[in-house]
């Protein structure tokens, strides 16, 4: 589901400087694919990773995942299609973040 994702992402948004910050980050995951594949089944390969592999795949998740939240107060942002824009959905966000599609 992650691919789709990247290309809507690629589509959707305008911000050149959000895009490319997400797109680094999906490459980042990219290249610790396989650990995700490995990590979620009964795999007798798994015993041949490291826990620095290991740390590094996590790392790459939760950087992914930490670009799709808002800065000011931690919400994953919404896409607001009649608005045409990323945005953070919390009403009491002091500095909601905000990014044009």
């Amino acid at each position: 589901m992650l691919m789709p994702a990247k290309k809507r992402i690629s589509k959707l948004v305008k911000d050149e400087e959000f895009k490319d910050e997400v797109q680094q980050r999906f490459k980042n995951w990219e290249k610790t694919v396989i650990m995700g594949n490995l990590l979620s089944h009964d795999n007798l390969l798994i015993e041949n990773l490291s826990i620095r592999e290991v740390a590094r795949f996590c790392g790459a998740i939760h950087n992914l995942h930490d670009v799709f939240c808002c800065p000011a107060c931690g919400n994953f942002i919404k896409y607001y299609q009649d608005l045409k824009k990323l945005r953070c959905p919390n009403s009491r966000c002091e500095d909601p973040i905000e990014i044009h599609c």
